[in-house]
């Protein structure tokens, strides 16, 4: 069972953001120092946003950021106005730490994994 997203705003100072659902079992949890943006909250320190949206968050008030696997998902045209929202709330020093798949790397068209997507993700 989560909590408001109001209820949690007042708390996330000095804190860094997770992307998506922070499960229990991720070290990002485990630190005691995230808290999700998660569209479906399933978790306790899981925040309800959409990423489209501008974050709740006030100005300079976030220590970090972390999005694994998240911004490929994203419609091309709102990555800007998101990466924006993201320095906005980042405090100065901050951090922005970005991944997202690279399916066209030679790594990822060898993995066993990607020999069922190839034709997915490789053109």
């Amino acid at each position: 069972m989560t909590i408001s997203s109001k209820e949690k705003y007042h708390k996330i100072q000095d804190h860094f953001i997770y992307f998506g659902n922070l499960f229990p079992n991720e070290p990002q949890y485990k630190s005691g120092l995230f808290y999700g943006l998660a569209m479906f909250p399933e978790f306790d320190r899981d925040i309800l946003h959409d990423a489209k949206s501008p974050m709740p968050f006030s100005d300079g008030s976030i220590r970090g950021f972390q999005s694994q696997d998240v911004f490929e998902h994203i419609p091309y045209d709102k990555v800007t106005a998101i990466l924006d929202d993201i320095f906005r709330c980042l405090r100065n020093g901050g951090i922005f730490r970005l991944s997202v798949p690279d399916y066209h790397s030679r790594s990822c068209v060898n993995a066993p994994f990607m020999t069922k997507m190839e034709s997915f993700c490789v053109t």
